[in-house]
């Protein structure tokens, strides 16, 4: 006859129907892998499967005669002189209580979960599960299915204390924090979430962005979320938020996707960090460095404006006289050499003035100083510069931006002087309102662009560090794209301002 298995369920579909003879419940213990018991009507074991035996580590037939908390090693079996189920806690053993109840009443229990304390290496409570149902046989025995789930339970208790863990620690953060599924909609929150929003949770779960605020602020939510449902993984972008008090907030949005065991998306988790007030005090800054930027140009027109109409203009009469001290032979060869001298410095003068402020910037605009630049840098240097310009309406930018630009020109051709080794070079300014495109181009050495970084910091005053810094104080961007032996070429953005737009402006006249 062969062999018959029995699983823990099969209880439940009735062991009259499956175990009909001694043979068939022999066949049973030897070959199932279920821990399983026979206990009499005395509630002592008549027969353990070999499963059973092994874990005990004794032979099935040393275990007749034996209570089952005994044979399983239970710890308390020794609280009474009488043995297993006669102690205090025996009273309590659900274990015990679940075969007496089917021996008293006949009725199976399915599943009931009991607890022994064993007294193995670790004295280790263990986690049960125990199946009861009549054996069918006339000797009123009872078939007990035995599951050890303490594995099972321990795990589902540490994941229990983790989520518990995990819970209060969002709870604390300051942050807020929210979780939605993939339809958008709110599965949770933290209370800073509660407090930013103004609503208790039982307002916001199962609602969407459009039920939380604005459609126009709400419209960009739904986007975003959509495309990191479209790509799992995790999202950073700066947007707005309404507060409680109904305030709009300026925030950075950290989301990523969250996943079940089998890998697929089942929602998101977002962390919102409110940047407002450092955003504030970031445009208190770049105000105040704006502000100190045009005090340095009014200071620079100021000087330039002394050196031009002061000193050079009385160097310029100071020559006169040495020129007619010239007329006398004794002095002649003195007064020439005073007279080159001066010309040298008088020169100097007017090109530390034009540097400081030069006034083809103040009278004709940021288009012809460019251009009269470009000409004296191939003068001084033999570097060609070819200068392009389309759609800049001068009479439309302010004096502020037309300074800026102008500085920065010169900060780039400072490089390309100092460091580019370059024989043409191209500068080009293109309005594409509401911005301005700056490029400067050199066909010099180049350099890694990797190194970028690293030359940004090394750079002082002049140069790149300080054309990155003015062009962040003007809210704009700078790019910079090089490779070596190819060149290096810049690009500068810069939103455009009016005239009316700046609370200060320049006064360029010079007398």
């Amino acid at each position: 006859m062969g062999k018959k298995t029995i699983p823990v369920k099969a209880a439940e579909r009735g062991t009259e129907d499956l175990i009909d003879t001694e043979a068939d419940l022999t066949a049973i213990l030897e070959s199932s892998p279920v821990l399983m018991m026979v206990v009499d009507q005395d509630s002592r074991i008549a027969r353990v499967s070999h499963t059973l035996a092994r874990l005990t580590g004794h032979a099935p037939a040393t275990h007749r005669g034996l209570r089952p908390g005994e044979a399983l090693g239970c710890i308390h079996r020794s609280d009474h002189p009488d043995g297993c189920g006669f102690g205090q806690r025996c009273a309590f053993c659900r274990f015990g209580r679940t075969i007496r109840q089917t021996l008293e009443t006949g009725n199976a229990c399915f599943r009931t979960p009991a607890e022994l304390s064993l007294a193995d290496d670790t004295f280790a409570r263990r986690h049960l599960r125990v199946t009861t149902a009549l054996t069918g046989s006339a000797r009123g025995q009872v078939l007990v299915f035995i599951e050890d789930i303490t594995e099972q339970t321990t795990a589902e208790t540490a994941l229990r204390e983790q989520n518990l863990f995990l819970n209060a620690l969002v709870e604390t953060i300051s942050n807020p924090i929210f979780y939605k599924d993939t339809r958008g909609r709110y599965t949770g929150c933290n209370k800073a979430f509660e407090d930013f929003t103004g609503k208790p949770r039982s307002q916001i779960i199962g609602k969407t962005v459009y039920d939380m605020g604005p459609k126009e602020i709400a419209d960009t939510y739904f986007q975003k979320d959509a495309e990191l449902f479209r790509h799992p993984g995790q999202q950073r972008y700066e947007w707005k938020m309404k507060r409680g008090d109904g305030k709009m907030r300026e925030v950075i949005f950290d989301k990523a996707t969250l996943h079940d065991t089998e890998g697929q998306v089942v929602g998101l988790v977002g962390v919102v960090s409110d940047i407002t007030d450092r955003k504030l005090a970031e445009e208190l800054v770049r105000n105040h460095s704006r502000m100190l930027m045009q005090a340095q140009e009014r200071e620079r027109q100021m000087i330039s404006c002394e050196l031009h109409d002061s000193i050079a203009q009385n160097m310029s009469a100071l020559k006169l006289y040495l020129r007619r001290l010239g007329d006398l032979p004794e002095a002649a060869d003195t007064c020439k050499e005073m007279s080159e001298l001066l010309d040298q410095t008088i020169k100097a003068v007017r090109g530390l003035a034009y540097n400081l402020r030069p006034a083809v910037l103040d009278h004709l605009g940021i288009v012809h100083a460019l251009k009269t630049f470009c000409e004296e840098f191939f003068e001084e240097t033999g570097i060609q510069v070819m200068f392009r310009t389309a759609g800049v309406h001068e009479s439309g930018l302010s004096p502020e931006l037309q300074i800026n630009l102008y500085r920065l020109v010169l900060e780039g051709f400072a490089n390309i002087r100092k460091h580019s080794f370059a024989s043409d070079a191209v500068v080009s300014l293109v309005g594409a309102h509401p911005i301005l495109i700056l490029r400067i181009r050199d066909n010099g050495r180049g350099f890694n662009p990797h190194e970028t970084n690293r030359l940004l910091h090394r750079e002082k005053q002049m140069g790149l560090r300080s054309m990155k810094e003015r062009v962040r104080l003007l809210d704009g961007r700078m790019s910079i794209t090089s490779k070596p032996g190819k060149g290096t070429e810049i690009i500068i953005t810069l939103p455009q301002r009016n005239e009316e737009d700046d609370t200060e402006e320049t006064n360029s006249d010079c007398g």
